[in-house]
């Protein structure tokens, strides 16, 4: 629904709720409804300077394609509202001077998987519930078991793919998740793409670049940790910009540490990822969808059941941390994650 800079004063803001390189995201109330929603615009800082037109074609990009699919979109953030790019200086209560377009989303259930990087620097445990929901999954859900945040995120790139469209940039800053009930809420899409083949100048950009995400993020490449400590830290997120570059460090990790029959088929995965021999998402999801149920499967025979799952309560018991009560979630929703006799 396209609102004009007036119309967008029902939605009263409560306070920032996080910000990236791109983007600042601000809790607010419809006050029509009473519901909680998002209020985004382009980072101030690029504002500021006119620098934000990259990211104003991706937000026009994005909400052309969530008009197209509507209502299509699983485990997605709804988009509830965005203006024409204007002014908006009065509503935030400042002097930026620019245009730019500002967006209204639903306010996502759960916490992120990981939270940003400067409340990372302020010694916050951001990695947690990447490490303990998605990586590592020592203890199952009491309904969804083990590794449903990888089916829902390889679910939302198929999707996608069906639409006409590449997602990539799924990151576990971009997802949030409920524990009571295992689901994800994809907050961000802007790292819509289209596919392309190689030329002189660039490589190829295809759903292989997804299935590397889903690996680097949401995939166990070692054993679950024995202390507490050793969760708080994300996963995955250092820089590293090549495709080959990213592929050839998990298949030495699988490689070092052979665990058959587990390391054997991420192995294939991976190698047939680097090759990008794939031709279709099916065909990815034919060695992939087995590949989870062998994973699974350790992780349900774990030899040092006792201290492997002590650890991972005593992370997860660190998400009643005051840090985590900004999000809409309430810690009453861990008891899903039963302790269990070993």
């Amino acid at each position: 629904m396209r609102i004009s800079s007036k119309e967008l004063k029902r939605f009263h803001l409560e306070g920032k709720l996080g910000e990236g390189a791109d983007s600042e995201a601000f809790a607010a109330t419809d006050a029509d409804t009473g519901t909680p929603v998002v209020v985004k615009r382009p980072h101030p800082t690029l504002i500021t300077r006119a620098q934000h037109n990259a990211v104003e074609r991706r937000i026009a990009r994005v909400i052309s394609l969530r008009e197209r699919l509507g209502d299509k979109l699983p485990h997605i953030a709804k988009m509830l509202a965005y203006t024409p790019r204007a002014a908006h200086d009065e509503y935030f209560g400042d002097a930026l001077g620019e245009q730019y377009t500002v967006v209204v989303e639903e306010r996502a259930h759960g916490i992120p998987l990981v939270g940003s990087a400067i409340d990372g620097i302020k010694r916050h445990p951001i990695g947690i519930p990447q490490n303990i929901f998605a990586v590592h999954p020592v203890v199952p859900h009491a309904k969804r078991g083990r590794f449903s945040v990888a089916r829902d995120v390889l679910e939302v790139a198929e999707t996608f793919h069906n639409g006409g469209a590449l997602i990539l940039d799924m990151r576990p800053q971009n997802i949030y998740f409920a524990p009571a009930n295992a689901k994800i809420t994809v907050i961000d899409i802007g790292g819509i793409a289209e596919e392309r083949r190689a030329d002189r100048r660039k490589p190829p950009l295809d759903p292989h670049d997804f299935y590397l995400e889903l690996f680097k993020w949401y995939i166990p490449h070692s054993r679950p940790p024995t202390d507490a400590a050793e969760y708080r830290r994300p996963l995955g997120m250092e820089s590293v910009p090549m495709f080959n570059q990213n592929l050839d460090a998990m298949i030495r990790r699988h490689t070092e540490d052979p665990c058959e029959p587990y390391d054997t088929s991420a192995l294939d995965i991976l190698r047939n990822i680097k090759a990008r021999a794939y031709p279709t998402i099916q065909a990815f999801k034919q060695d992939f969808t087995p590949f989870l149920t062998l994973l699974e499967a350790r992780y349900a025979r774990l030899s040092e059941c006792a201290r492997l799952t002590q650890a991972w309560h005593d992370a997860l018991n660190l998400l009643t941390d005051d840090y985590w009560r900004k999000f809409q979630f309430n810690p009453g929703d861990l008891t899903s994650y039963p302790v269990q006799e070993c």
